[in-house]
C-alpha cells in the first residue's frame, strides 16, 4: 500500500545520477521510510497533495510501500523528465530482486529502458521511441550473453524473436507481422536438433503441429484449426512406429481413438463422444481374437461380444466384462493425462512426460520473451 511519498530538489538527484556509473550502486531515494524520518532533506506528502507543487518547480518523487522504496520519479514542470528506477514490490534489504531504469523527456519513454539484476548486471535493454518500444529488444544470462532478443515498431513486435541456450545455440524462433505470431514458429534442443514447429496464423495455431524426439524422430503430428485442436492426431514411440491415432473436434476427443502395440498393430479401439468414452470399445488379443464391449448398457458391466478367430461369436461373462472395463479405465486415465496435455498446449506450453517439453517465447511490450 502507497501511503507516502517524499520530494526533494531536482538538482541534487540529477547530480547523483551523473556521477555513478552503475545507477543502481547508490540511491537517490532512502530506501526506507525510517531513513526518510531521520533526512531533514525531505518533505513527506500524500498524493492528494501533488497538486499543491508548483508548476515550474523540479522535484524527485519517492515513492514507498509499507516501508521500503518503490520507485523514484524526477519531475520537471509537473512532468516526467529523467531517469525513473523502478523497484519490484518484493524488494528487500536482505532479499533485493531488480531495479529497471527507463529514461524519461517531456513525460514520455525516451531512450534505451534497461533492467538490472542488484548484483549489477544488465538483465534486459528495450528501445523507446515516443513513449513506445522500437527497434530491437534483449535480455541476458547472467554471464552477459545474449538470451533472446525481439524487434518493436510503434509498440508492437515485428519480425524474428529469438531465444539462445547460454552456450549460443538457438533456442527457439517466432515471426510477428503487425503484433501477431505468423508462419511457422521452429524450437530447438540444445544439441541442435528440431523439437518442434507450430504454424501460426494471425496469433492462432493453425495447420498441423509437428514435435520430435531429441533424437530426431518424429514425435507427433498434431492438427489445429483456429487455435483449437481438429482432425487426427498422430504419436509415434522413438523407434517411429505409430502408438496413437486420435480424433478432435474443437478440442474434444471425438470418434475413435487407436492404440497400436509396439509391433505397429492394432490393439486397442475406443470410441468417444463429446470428450467422453462411450459407444464401442475393442481389445484385440494376441491370439486373434477380439473383445468387444458397449458401454450403453442397462448390464453393471455393459455388454460385449467375444469374437473367435474361426469367426464364431458368444456373449462376454461378467468377468470378462470387468477385465475390459478395466482396460478401458486405465485407458480413459491415459487420455486424462494426454487431456492435460492437450489443454497445455493449446495455451501454447507443452509438457508431457514421454515427448519433449516446449517453452513459451511470447513476446509482450518491454521486450518481455519468457526469460529463461
Amino acid at each position: 500500500m502507497r501511503f507516502f511519498i517524499s520530494v526533494f530538489a531536482f538538482l541534487a538527484a540529477v547530480s547523483l545520477f551523473s556521477n555513478i556509473p552503475n545507477i543502481f550502486a547508490q540511491d537517490s531515494c532512502p530506501r526506507t521510510l525510517e531513513e526518510v524520518k531521520k533526512d531533514k532533506r525531505f518533505k513527506r506528502i500524500k498524493p492528494k497533495e501533488y497538486k499543491s507543487l508548483q508548476s515550474g518547480d523540479s522535484y524527485l518523487i519517492c515513492d514507498y510501500g509499507a516501508s521500503n522504496l518503490l520507485s523514484e520519479t524526477p519531475y520537471v514542470n509537473n512532468q516526467i523528465e529523467g531517469l525513473v528506477k523502478e523497484y519490484p514490490k518484493e524488494y528487500s534489504l536482505h532479499f533485493p530482486s531488480q531495479y529497471i531504469a527507463t529514461p524519461f523527456i517531456a513525460g514520455k519513454k525516451e531512450g534505451v529502458q534497461k533492467a538490472y539484476r542488484l548484483s549489477g548486471e544488465l538483465t534486459a535493454e528495450t528501445t523507446f521511441i515516443d513513449d513506445k518500444e522500437n527497434g530491437i529488444c534483449k535480455f541476458y544470462y547472467k554471464s552477459g550473453k545474449v538470451a533472446g532478443e525481439g524487434t518493436y515498431v510503434s509498440g508492437e513486435p515485428e519480425g524474428n524473436a529469438k531465444l539462445y541456450y547460454e552456450n549460443g545455440k538457438l533456442k527457439a524462433e517466432e515471426t510477428y507481422i503487425a503484433g501477431k505470431k505468423e508462419k511457422i514458429a521452429t524450437y530447438y534442443y540444445e544439441n541442435g536438433n528440431l523439437q518442434a514447429e507450430i504454424p501460426y496464423v494471425k496469433n492462432q495455431i493453425e495447420g498441423t503441429m509437428k514435435k520430435y524426439y531429441e533424437n530426431g524422430t518424429l514425435y507427433s503430428e498434431t492438427p489445429f484449426f483456429a487455435d483449437k485442436l481438429e482432425g487426427v492426431e498422430k504419436i509415434y514411440r522413438k523407434d517411429g512406429i505409430l502408438a496413437y491415432e486420435t480424433q478432435f473436434t474443437e478440442n474434444q476427443l471425438e470418434g475413435i481413438t487407436k492404440i497400436y502395440n509396439e509391433n505397429g498393430k492394432i490393439y486397442a479401439e475406443i470410441q468417444f463422444i463429446a470428450g467422453k468414452p462411450k459407444g464401442v470399445e475393442k481389445l484385440y488379443r494376441q491370439d486373434g481374437t477380439i473383445l468387444q464391449s458397449k458401454a450403453d448398457s442397462s448390464r453393471i458391466y455393459g455388454e460385449g461380444t467375444y469374437y473367435n478367430q474361426d469367426g464364431t461369436t458368444r456373449p462376454l461373462t461378467d468377468e470378462e466384462l470387468l477385465k475390459l472395463r478395466n482396460f478401458i479405465r486405465a485407458s480413459e486415465y491415459l487420455r486424462e493425462i494426454q487431456d492435460d496435455y492437450y489443454d497445455n498446449r493449446v495455451k501454447k506450453t507443452v509438457t508431457d512426460a514421454d515427448g519433449p517439453k516446449l517453452f513459451n517465447l511470447d513476446m509482450h511490450p518491454q521486450c518481455v520473451i519468457t526469460q529463461p
